[in-house]
């Protein structure tokens, strides 16, 4: 459709490290990507990939305060790298704007490398709360959130593993060069949300 339409540039928002085949839902977004890089060589799309790191939002600050608690479905002392919302929507403003991204496959990564355990650290240290990292398991938060789609469950399950055993982590070079910035940290994306609360 987007061919058919004369899109002038397509931006393809996808996750970070999409050739990890542990987790199911980067594997998807993999054959996305390949079927976008091929529409482009064959008919001529320009389209910019961008692949986002582990959001800071998903520390969702009014649950937190709600339950004083950070529950987390894998193992709170393997870190992550995570990034804004709003970088990432600074970037895919700028990539629509310019003519120099065609063919382009960005990662979205912040500078920083935090574990649940730091997430929470952070956050007392700014709110002066005694908020608690807790971990649950899958089969909880399936329940709890209902749901049913096997495929989904299975996904999740895989994200846990891969996260508890390894982590995430990617390289926030290209990130910082896009903004023409530093990335926003995890105190600034705080600061943003408990202001709006």
């Amino acid at each position: 459709i987007a061919v058919e339409e004369g899109i002038k540039q397509y931006v393809l928002v996808t996750v970070t490290h999409t050739n990890m085949s542990t987790l199911m839902q980067h594997t998807a977004k993999a054959h996305i990507e390949e079927h976008l890089v091929y529409k482009g060589l064959t008919d001529g799309l320009n389209y910019t990939i961008l692949q986002p790191m582990h959001y800071y939002h998903n520390f969702n600050v009014r649950q937190v305060i709600d339950t004083n608690a950070l529950v987390i479905f894998y193992d709170l002392s393997r870190k992550l790298s995570f990034v804004d919302c709003e970088d990432v929507a600074e970037v895919a403003a700028k990539v629509l704007m310019e003519d120099s991204h065609n063919a382009a496959t960005y990662e979205l990564v912040g500078d920083e490398f935090l574990s649940s355990y730091d997430l929470v650290i952070q956050f007392n240290e700014l709110t002066g709360r005694n908020v608690s990292a807790v971990q649950t398991s899958v089969e909880d938060l399936v329940r709890n959130a209902g749901i049913k789609d096997p495929y989904t469950i299975k996904a999740i399950q895989a994200l846990s593993d891969t996260y508890s055993n390894y982590g995430l982590t990617g390289n926030s070079h290209v990130l910082t060069w896009l903004l023409g910035r530093k990335p926003t940290t995890f105190k600034e994306y705080l600061d943003k949300e408990l202001k709006i609360l």
